[in-house]
């Protein structure tokens, strides 16, 4: 099931973002039932991706991205939006791709699904980077990062 796609958001006043002007939109996608019911543990990847609930929203993804310089995905856990929305980004030729997760297992597990399902080794094309552990290349595509290490990166420069 997938709701309706919010054409912009608009910052409230006084909001930390009123200052801000850019488009927006908000897609929010939803599995059938909750695939996760805690937060300390981690979906299992579908082993046929072709199933998972963000693949039949693809096209619009990447519209949404090409129209707004903000674009919020919204859905549970499992859906595809760690693995799938990366890979949609690269099919569309809009490398590199940055992504980021909480927590560093999440990050490890996502790069080795996403490499596994592109038949690429870890480290090449798809790599990741969580603390002092960094496995890519000058040519990976698809990094994924943990919000820490990119808040780091970002307050160094």
């Amino acid at each position: 099931r997938v709701t309706d796609c919010v054409p912009s958001v608009e910052a409230a006043e006084g909001d930390v973002f009123s200052d801000l002007s850019f488009s927006s939109t908000t897609m929010a996608v939803s599995s059938p039932t909750s695939s996760c019911n805690s937060s300390e543990s981690f979906p299992l990847p579908s082993p046929n991706f072709a199933s998972l609930p963000i693949v039949a929203m693809k096209r619009r993804i990447i519209e949404k991205i090409l129209e707004n310089r903000v674009t919020l995905i919204v859905g549970e856990p499992g859906c595809g939006k760690s693995s799938q929305v990366p890979q949609f980004l690269l099919e569309a030729n809009m490398a590199p791709i940055l992504c980021t997760q909480p927590r560093r297992f999440a990050v490890v597990a996502v790069a080795k699904m996403v490499a596994k399902s592109r038949n690429s080794d870890l480290g090449g094309e798809v790599g990741y980077h969580i603390g002092h552990s960094k496995i890519l290349t000058e040519g990976s595509k698809i990094l994924f990062k943990t919000a820490g290490v990119l808040l780091d990166e970002m307050l160094d420069k």
